[in-house]
Order: C-alpha cells, then sequence, then structure tokens
C-alpha cells in the first residue's frame, strides 16, 4: 500500500483527472470510510495500486472540480476524520457550446457561495482556467467577464489562478471545430494586466501555474503547494516537486486517484477525456461499491 513520501505523510489529489467532488463523491465517501482505494494505472488498465486514506498516512486532500455540491452534501464525512483539505474551483463562465455538460454560471456561483461558508473562502482557489479565444471570446469579452466573475467570487475564493489555454495533439480536432485557440503575445499581456488591475480591486492575490505559457504575467504559483498548505494547516511539508507532473509544474508531490476519461463535464478544451462518448460509459458502469473508479 502506498502510504508515506519519505518523512512526509501523502497529499491526495482528487482530481486532476476527472471531477471527483461533482460525479463521484459517493464513491469517494466509501472509500474514506474503507480506508484505502485503488488506482488503476493510466498506462496499463491491467494494473492498480492501492493507496492509503487513513488520517495517519494523509496530510491533506486537495480537490479539483467545477461543481462541488455532491461532495458539498457529504462533507461531514470527510471533516469528521480530520483530515485537512481545499478546493481548486474552476469557474470560466464560457459559453454553454464550450462546456455543455456544465450547469449554469449563476448555479456554479451559487454553489461556490455554499462551499465557502462551509469551509471558509481562504480554503478554496478559483481557477479562470483556461484562458482562450474564440469567435465570440474577444479580449473584450475576457475583461469584461473576468470582472464580473471577480464581483461574484471574491468573498467565495481566498485567491485566483490564471493559465493561457495549452494545445495538446488528441485535442486538436476538437478546439478546431469550436475555434478556440491561445490569445497571441501582446493579447496575453493586455489580458493579464486587466487581470491583475481587477483582481487587486477586489483584494485577490492573482497566482499564474508553474512555469507554463503565461505565467510569467502573474504572481508564481503552484497549485498543490506546500507553503499554503503550512499556512492553512500548519502543515510542514518537503514540497518536493512532483516528478509525475510536467516540467513546467510546479506542484508538490502528490498521489491523483481519479481516472482519465470519466468526467461528464465535455469541455470542448478538455485533455482529460478524449471521447465524451466512453466516458457517458465509463460513468453508466461505475459502481460506487468498488476500490476503484
Amino acid at each position: 500500500m502506498c502510504t508515506l513520501f519519505g518523512n512526509d505523510k501523502m497529499v491526495i489529489s482528487a482530481s486532476r483527472r476527472t471531477d471527483i467532488p461533482a460525479f463521484y463523491a459517493e464513491w469517494f465517501i466509501r472509500r474514506l470510510e474503507a480506508g484505502s482505494c485503488a488506482v488503476r494505472n493510466p498506462y496499463d488498465r491491467s494494473r492498480f495500486r492501492e493507496v492509503s486514506l487513513r488520517a495517519d498516512d494523509v496530510a491533506a486532500f486537495v480537490f479539483w472540480t467545477r461543481f462541488p455540491r455532491p461532495l458539498r452534501l457529504r462533507y461531514a464525512a470527510l471533516e469528521h476524520l480530520g483530515i485537512p483539505s481545499l478546493f481548486h474551483l474552476t469557474v470560466t463562465g464560457y459559453p454553454r457550446r464550450f462546456e455543455p455538460g456544465m450547469p449554469t454560471v449563476e448555479e456554479v456561483i451559487a454553489e461556490c457561495e455554499q462551499l465557502a461558508g462551509l469551509i471558509g473562502q481562504n480554503r478554496i482557489v478559483w481557477r479562470y482556467d483556461p484562458v482562450m479565444l474564440a469567435p465570440e471570446i474577444d479580449v473584450g469579452w475576457h475583461i469584461r467577464n473576468f470582472r464580473w466573475l471577480c464581483e461574484r467570487l471574491h468573498r467565495v475564493a481566498g485567491r485566483i489562478v490564471v493559465t493561457f489555454i495549452q494545445h495538446y495533439p488528441h485535442v486538436a480536432a476538437r478546439s478546431d471545430r469550436l475555434g478556440c485557440h491561445s490569445p497571441g503575445g501582446v493579447q496575453k499581456e493586455t489580458l493579464a494586466s486587466s487581470f491583475l488591475e481587477t483582481a487587486a480591486s477586489f483584494g485577490m492575490p492573482l497566482h499564474g501555474c508553474g512555469r507554463r505559457d503565461g505565467a510569467e504575467f502573474f504572481l508564481p504559483g503552484r497549485c498543490i503547494d506546500s507553503s499554503m498548505l503550512r499556512e492553512l494547516f500548519g502543515l510542514e511539508l518537503s514540497g518536493r516537486k512532483d516528478p509525475g507532473q510536467p516540467d513546467v509544474c510546479g506542484c508538490m508531490r502528490s498521489i491523483d486517484i481519479g481516472a482519465y476519461g470519466s468526467c461528464l463535464h465535455r469541455c470542448g478544451y478538455c485533455y482529460a477525456t478524449r471521447d465524451f462518448r466512453e466516458a457517458e460509459r465509463f460513468h453508466a458502469m461505475h459502481d460506487p461499491l468498488k476500490p476503484w473508479l
């Protein structure tokens, strides 16, 4: 069973690969109660490893979600264990054709407010991610949209992370059909300057993501950050870089318990789900009683 990173307890990431709080909250709570879960190897689906979820082994949970309601409604079970947690909440406000599986932005914001009331805004990171352009999404749209979202979320989240869209070969055709692309250099500078000014006016620190394209415009940022975990929860962790993440990623080591190809939000720019129909079949066959997703 995978337990400790040297002398460190584990940080559990749930999950960069899928939205566990939105779609697999029942499974997650059952695995908490069982004390462990199994994670399928993304490159060899016949191989699994067992990961402890016991308080003795876990330093913190880092959740990644676009709609936390299912987990929020079960949050007492997590709180009972006394394991710290923080949430990365992605809220973009993009037109529906880019995120057809999402609730409305008003529903998402209302749910974010509920979560902040439960755990406090300092444990919530708002991700404006990814920033992209499309026929109906230009620089002016982003400037207006970001300000509107700041007005709604400045009492919900303790900080903001902004990233510009990364193009992955396996989603290129989908992105091309949607007409979405990365801003050019001058456009990035214009957007970054406006975002920083707007965030500052609401008292929200704005961070980039590691050394990804465009991160140089913002405060240095690591999405899973030992400094943030120390500040929030008093955790003393080594902060060693995660060797399983790309070179441009600055995140500390963690274990991701999610599964690729299992998210139902159907975001057109998503790197983690190649085939939305396969994701629907995955979800339909999912058994929350099994140790793995």
